[in-house]
């Protein structure tokens, strides 16, 4: 039989053929789609090792996954579903190329990629998840919330009958149970309403409606559905939750990522605006905060005793004894210190027009005002000066901790604040008693891989004059120069000498990978290894379910030759 459209002909396919319209492949055939999409699958793959073998920084690479290959799935998926081996494919070829451009050689867990860029994460959707979530959201669609929906409503309530589905509880008003409906009979292909009930098994959701209003519920959370942008935020804030608590139950892997959540500032390296950071400083975080760097306790994990620091020799070689315990790196630490404390004095500045006198570890002490006690004559505070407009002695003190959690389940960063706030909270209450004035203290912490915890927020807040805009602009560059910072130390590489420690993964290495010991670096070493090192705003940015890979026009042309 010939149909003809438009006085045109519709060419006939034979029963395992296929033809492709808007590039998909259309065909009665399930074997013969399958076959299609495993093609698809192929060539995907293919495009990640390209973009593995590109010159984008590793955060490019990272958006690009998410805004040229992640809707090219999207597409596929919703048109002619992939086979959950081949979407597990995809999502191993994502995590080598990411492992293999920074250099992770040692366990990234799998739920770093899929936590949320906000949290600390990547963004990148796990996509058995993401074809669940759009093939339940394709069934809603079509059955409740389209414009055709009174007729596939019709059709999913014959199909129900077709089966002998009753009424219940479990799925759009009708019994279902481990996914899948409880019917009497199994004829039948497998249609939307079948991969739906499925769909939402997975993702541990139960869709009901009642009076007319769809609800989808999972866990104790509940939410009215109006539109599918509605449903997709709530089932990736769902996911979100999972990845984000999976992240931060891995003691070992995962400790650094409790003071990231929804912390944009501190994770403004993988924003969706992949922001100018030099290669080297992504690649350290990336590993840094996964404890994904070769010390000896990562190279000795799970099989023998951690070794001994080879530069104090006193303690087990650890990040966090390198980036915070190592005696002998004091001057570092101190180093990087300061480089928290420079920013802090410049945006002070920035917010008066005073001539303001900010002095640096001294005594706070003013002429002509009482005496204070001998315990609070001897407290020298990182910074503090007196606001004449306000009336106000200003106490600041900086800590640089590495965040992890102690053995109570604590975090090191709210830890280190207790103490800086008992430290110094007598001397503040004898200030405003003895000298009549008012006196504020803000303790500014701030990890050594970049965490800018809330409260430092709020005190930075408090401290600027309420500039919320400006506080965020201090945030990221305090991480910035923390994590900058933490990775000299790392590296071995002292900017005040220009020298170099031996290390095997230092970036400036000779061609045989290592630096002779205390081997004379170039002047400018320094400044190659962070070149085009900047902060970009990154509070309107959104890592939205559905991307437009045409939005963003500034990725570099390499991804576009690589990926399109």
């Amino acid at each position: 039989m010939q149909i003809t459209l438009n006085h045109q002909q519709v060419p006939n396919i034979g029963i395992l053929s296929l033809s492709e319209y808007l590039g998909t492949p259309i065909s009665r055939s399930y074997v013969t789609r399958m076959k299609q999409s495993s093609n698809t699958a192929g060539n995907i793959i293919e495009k990640l090792q390209q973009l593995g073998r590109s010159h984008l920084r590793i955060n490019q690479i990272v958006d690009a996954i998410r805004k040229y290959i992640v809707p090219q799935l999207d597409y596929n998926m919703q048109c002619n579903p992939y086979s959950r081996e081949a979407l597990d494919d995809i999502n191993k070829a994502i995590r080598h190329c990411l492992n293999s451009v920074a250099n992770a050689e040692h366990g990234t867990p799998i739920a770093y990629f899929h936590t949320d860029w906000k949290d600390g994460g990547l963004s990148i959707p796990e996509l058995k998840e993401r074809q669940d979530k759009l093939t339940l959201c394709s069934f809603i669609h079509t059955g409740f919330l389209g414009t055709e929906s009174p007729f596939f409503k019709q059709m999913f309530k014959e199909e129900m009958q077709f089966r002998k589905v009753g009424k219940g509880e479990g799925f759009c008003n009708y019994e279902a149970e481990s996914g899948s409906f409880s019917s009497q009979t199994n004829q039948g292909t497998l249609t939307l309403a079948i991969k739906a009930v499925k769909a939402a098994h997975r993702l541990q959701v139960k869709v009901s409606k009642q009076d007319g209003i769809l609800r989808v519920k999972a866990n104790q959370e509940e939410k009215i559905i109006s539109s599918t942008k509605g449903l997709l935020h709530f089932l990736k804030t769902l996911n979100n939750q999972k990845w984000r608590t999976q992240l931060r139950e891995q003691r070992f892997k995962g400790h650094s990522f409790r003071e990231l959540e929804a912390n944009p500032q501190s994770n403004f390296f993988f924003s969706p605006k992949h922001p100018q950071v030099n290669d080297n400083v992504l690649k350290f975080v990336f590993k840094a905060r996964t404890n994904n760097l070769p010390t000896g306790e990562v190279l000795t994990h799970g099989r023998r005793e951690t070794p001994a620091c080879t530069t104090c020799h006193q303690a087990s070689d650890t990040l966090m004894h390198r980036l915070n315990g190592c005696k002998p790196k004091y001057t570092k630490y101190k180093t990087r210190h300061n480089a928290i404390e420079k920013i802090l004095i410049e945006a002070i500045r920035s917010t008066t027009n005073q001539r303001l006198v900010i002095r640096r570890s001294t005594q706070v002490r003013m002429t002509g005002a009482a005496a204070l006690s001998e315990r609070n004559q001897r407290l020298m505070p990182d910074l503090w000066y007196f606001d004449r407009v306000k009336n106000c002695v200003q106490v600041i003190e900086i800590t640089v901790p590495y965040d992890s959690i102690d053995e109570d389940g604590r975090s090191k960063v709210k830890i280190r604040r207790e103490e800086k706030s008992q430290k110094y909270r007598d001397l503040i209450t004898e200030i405003r008693t003895q000298w009549a004035v008012a006196a504020h203290l803000h303790v500014i912490v701030v990890s050594s891989l970049g965490t800018v915890p809330k409260d430092t927020k709020l005190d930075l807040l408090s401290l600027l004059g309420g500039d919320s805009k400006l506080v965020n602009e201090i945030s990221r560059s305090l991480a910035l120069a923390a994590v900058r910072e933490s990775a000299l130390i790392y590296w071995g590489i002292d900017p005040t000498r220009q020298r170099a420690d031996n290390h095997e993964v230092n970036p400036a290495q000779n061609d045989d990978g290592q630096i002779p010991e205390d081997t004379d670096v170039d002047p400018d070493l320094i400044n190659q290894l962070f070149e085009s090192s900047t902060n970009n705003d990154t509070d309107s940015s959104a890592a939205s379910d559905y991307v437009d890979p045409h939005d963003d026009a500034s990725i570099a042309h390499d991804a576009e030759r690589v990926i399109v």
